[in-house]
């Protein structure tokens, strides 16, 4: 009886097992099946960025490897960062990526005349380059061949020169035209149409323009007669500044004693010079040309009697230092005053000069007509003495004797 109560409490336990399993079931199902495609659905419709691509496997946008780098695992979720490792020596990666492999390097033939240009980096690949005289020439896509320059025969001349990726380029000589593939010259001008240039002495083709040897020489002619011609203009100019400032500088001199009466003696010129040269002799200067008034109508006609002023400046300014020039006439008693008149009346200073002896000459006493007297002459050939100009004092001396 116990029994039979244990087996209905039994059924009555599965039975409600079996119910709820019934009703929970669909529930589950139903859950899962409203989940799941809603994620999916969320992960499909998702648009990775530019430096990021979408994992087949999880359906999550993951970053791509950098330059250089390859792809080694894949992002394991959202916001998870993909695994990338850098290439292996001799392959490289030039652009961000996620792919499993790297690209190989290319290698430089050098058995067909490339050289190295640049080594091979994990970032780019390795460059090639064709040797000196040699060219790099395109056969493929990525097919190409180092080639030799191309030489210029005779009759043709370099155009364009050979580079690393282009062929020289020759072309024809002038007067010469290609035929054949060769360049042969020119013989007549009705050869080719580069042959119009070609002169014919006996009947020039009309428009030809026919050019002798002389045509070339005449420019170098005509620049060199205009340049004599600039030469002797020059040369004739200045012959002629020079002496018209010689002319107007300098009167010619009036011979000297020396030269006319060299063998005729003086013989009161000693008394003549002791009487001016005695600064201390109670006879004064004036009493002295009073008596030689009376001497000077007994000289011979060659000898000078008188002493032009204006010939007289002329020899002191031609031997008398410039720099010392106001130092003399200072000492010989022109003012200040005289000194900057004469500066500033005249252009030159040979002019100033000239008009600066003059004034000292007029103030001296000066006989009249531009006669100077002897005993102003002494006083300047002292005070060149005194000043250490000896040699221009001799000078003098010997040009207008102190009689």
């Amino acid at each position: 009886m116990a029994r039979i109560q244990q087996r209905g409490k039994w059924k009555k336990k599965t039975i409600l097992y079996i119910l709820c399993f019934v009703f929970c079931l669909p529930v589950c199902t139903a859950v899962a099946i409203l989940e799941a495609p809603k994620d999916s659905h969320r992960n499909q419709s998702e648009t990775c960025k530019e430096d990021e691509f979408k994992s087949k496997s999880t359906g999550y946008c993951c970053n791509k490897c950098h330059p250089g780098f390859k792809l080694e695992a894949e992002c394991r979720g959202q916001g998870m960062s993909s695994t990338c490792v850098k290439c292996p020596p001799e392959t490289y990666q030039k652009q961000s990526n996620y792919a499993k492999q790297c690209y190989r390097c290319r290698k430089c033939k050098t058995d067909d005349f490339e050289v190295e240009l640049s080594p091979c980096q994990n970032v780019k690949d390795r460059e090639c380059g064709c040797q000196p005289n040699y060219y790099m020439e395109t056969i493929g896509i990525n097919t190409q061949q180092c080639r030799a320059c191309k030489t210029c025969r005779s009759g043709e001349r370099l155009r364009r020169h050979c580079t690393n990726t282009s062929n020289a380029e020759c072309e024809c000589e002038h007067l010469h035209y290609r035929k054949n593939g060769v360049c042969v010259k020119c013989v007549s001008s009705t050869d080719h149409e580069d042959c119009r240039e070609l002169h014919q002495p006996t009947t020039p083709a009309v428009g030809s323009s026919s050019r002798t040897p002389s045509d070339f020489y005449t420019p170098w002619f005509l620049a060199g007669s205009v340049a004599c011609l600039i030469t002797a203009v020059a040369i004739v100019t200045g012959f002629a500044i020079y002496w018209t400032r010689k002319r107007h500088q300098k009167p010619p001199e009036s011979p000297t004693v020396e030269t006319v009466c060299s063998e005729t003696l003086l013989p009161s010129a000693p008394a003549q010079t002791d009487l001016c040269r005695q600064e201390s002799h109670s006879v004064p200067c004036q009493f002295y040309y009073t008596e030689t008034r009376n001497l000077q109508a007994q000289l011979p006609d060659c000898v000078p009697k008188e002493i032009k002023t204006s010939q007289f400046i002329y020899c002191a300014l031609d031997h008398v230092p410039a720099a010392r020039f106001k130092e003399l006439v200072r000492r010989l008693g022109v003012s200040e005053r005289d000194i900057e008149r004469a500066e500033r009346d005249n252009h030159t200073f040979h002019e100033s000069q000239y008009q600066m002896l003059k004034v000292w000459a007029e103030k001296g006493g000066s006989e009249g007509r531009g006669i100077l007297s002897s005993c102003m002459l002494q006083e300047l050939v002292e005070t060149l003495r005194t000043m250490g100009l000896a040699g221009c004092a001799q000078v003098i001396e010997m040009k207008f004797p102190i009689q």
